[in-house]
This record gives C-alpha cells, sequence and structure tokens, in this order.
C-alpha cells in the first residue's frame, strides 16, 4: 500500500542504512539521566515560582525593608 507517509518512510530507511555503521550508539547520553535532570529542574523552577508568590502575598520581610531604606 503507497500513501504519502512511504515516501519518507523509505527515506528514513535509506539514510539510517547508509550511515548506520558511522553510527556510535555507546556515545549517545543516556535518556534516563537527561529526563532526571530534566525533571529536577522543573520541580525547582515550580518551587521558585510558588516561594516567590508565597513571598509577594505576605510582603516584604523585615531585612527586605531595612535594605529599601538603606538604599534610599
Amino acid at each position: 500500500m503507497y500513501d504519502e507517509w512511504s515516501g519518507l518512510a523509505s527515506f528514513l530507511a535509506d539514510i539510517i542504512t547508509k550511515y548506520i555503521g558511522e553510527i556510535d550508539l555507546e556515545s549517545l547520553p543516556d535518556p534516563d539521566r537527561y529526563f532526571y535532570a530534566k525533571s529536577i529542574r522543573e520541580r525547582y523552577m515550580r518551587y521558585m515560582l510558588l516561594s516567590a508568590k508565597k513571598r509577594m502575598e505576605s510582603g516584604p520581610s523585615e531585612s527586605q525593608i531595612f535594605i529599601t531604606n538603606i538604599v534610599i
């Protein structure tokens, strides 16, 4: 059966066949490590966003007021 995706599939198969000897799969980065680092980064960003919102809701702290008075 020939459809619009057959050309792309054939092209990809040809490219993979042509370069399979040159691809060193062992040198590729570990995807589990990448996804683990990505999840840590996302959790950290979420934590920082929530803590910033909480600080904004609670108002300025004494140290922020002190620093503001010194700068002004």
